[in-house]
């Protein structure tokens, strides 16, 4: 941990080297001062010495060969490990995704032969998910009787019964679960050209 500088030693700090050119080299002033000092270095940095290095690299001090060095390594770890940071988070995400995909075949399944307990917060949620999606079909107009085991325990599974119109998650727009059917309120609203509160 680098010690907290008193005003007198800012200020001599910045008698070599001035905020402005720090900005320009990109480096702490007092990392450059303390190069400077080490280097035997006793004039203040200006403009011109900078301009006059940009014109001829090889007249660039050692002193500032070393700094642009060390603060190029301290980049290029830094973005080493902000570049890790984001395989290791892209690597995360696919795992969930993966393991979303995997869970959502099981929950599948297990609808599929009837089970309509789950208790995992993935699973139910999952399930939660699949439940809303077959809410909106029937909404759409698909018959009950046509939905598949699956359909209907996902629909159990969150206390609902496919077969009673108020229990649906799902309303087109009008309805509002009072029984009368969503698929003639869609039909009067496209007649209507009201379209934009349809599932």
């Amino acid at each position: 941990m680098s010690t907290k500088l008193t005003s007198a030693e800012r200020k001599a700090d910045r008698s070599l080297c001035p905020v402005p050119i720090s900005s320009k080299l990109d480096l702490r002033v007092h990392d450059v001062a303390e190069a400077m000092r080490a280097a035997g270095e006793t004039q203040q940095l200006t403009m011109d010495d900078l301009k006059s290095w940009r014109r001829d690299p090889e007249s660039v001090p050692a002193w500032l060969v070393v700094l642009e060095a060390e603060r190029e390594l301290r980049r290029a770890r830094s973005s080493a490990k902000a570049e890790a940071r984001r395989e290791r988070e892209a690597a995360r995400t696919f795992e969930r995704k993966h393991e979303r995909v995997i869970r959502t075949a099981h929950v599948i399944e297990r609808l599929e032969r009837g089970a309509t307990r789950f208790r995992s917060e993935l699973d139910r949620e999952i399930v939660e998910g699949l439940a809303f999606e077959v809410s909106k079909e029937l909404v759409r107009g698909t018959d009950p009787s046509e939905l598949d085991a699956a359909a209907v325990n996902a629909l159990k599974a969150v206390g609902v019964s496919a077969f009673k119109h108020k229990e649906w998650i799902v309303h087109a727009g009008g309805c509002e679960g009072t029984g009368r059917t969503c698929m003639d309120d869609a039909i009067a609203r496209l007649q209507l050209g009201k379209t934009d509160d349809l599932p």
